[in-house]
Order: C-alpha cells, then sequence, then structure tokens
C-alpha cells in the first residue's frame, strides 16, 4: 500500500498495536519529510490530509519489519 504524493509513492501499512487493540497507519519519514518540507508548515491540503491519516512515522527499514518490531520501535520512540 502506497500514498502517493506530488508524483512520488510513499509506503505505508495498517500496523495491529497489541497493547492498545488497534490498526494505526504507519509510513515512512520520507512521506514526513514530503508533506513537513521545512519541518514545520504542510506543503499542501493534501499534505494535511494524508498526514491525519498517519500515526507515525518510521525509517524505511523499519517499515518492512515485523508489526511487534514496529510497535516495539514506535512505543520507544514515543
Amino acid at each position: 500500500m502506497c500514498f502517493e504524493y506530488k508524483g512520488k509513492s510513499y509506503p505505508y501499512k495498517a500496523v495491529y498495536f497489541q497493547n492498545e487493540g488497534v490498526d494505526y497507519i504507519v509510513s515512512c519519514e520520507d512521506l514526513n519529510a514530503a508533506l513537513l518540507p521545512n519541518g514545520v508548515d504542510y506543503d499542501s491540503d493534501e499534505a494535511k490530509h494524508i498526514d491525519e491519516q498517519v500515526f507515525f512515522f518510521v525509517p524505511n527499514d523499519v517499515l518492512n519489519e515485523s508489526d511487534e518490531s514496529i510497535e516495539e520501535y514506535v512505543s520507544a520512540a514515543m
């Protein structure tokens, strides 16, 4: 699954967080950088809409790991 933004595809996945019993959308840090190019302001209304769907942004290599590994990474980062 991918978000399309400005002609580029950014992967995401629904990750089941066992501690909370819910699925969250997790995507890559590259998408976050595209949505917030200066780190503060959204690039567009579309960027804001996409960002509001994503629970957390992780490094690309983490996104390829198991749901459990992603949950551990997110928990440690929060």
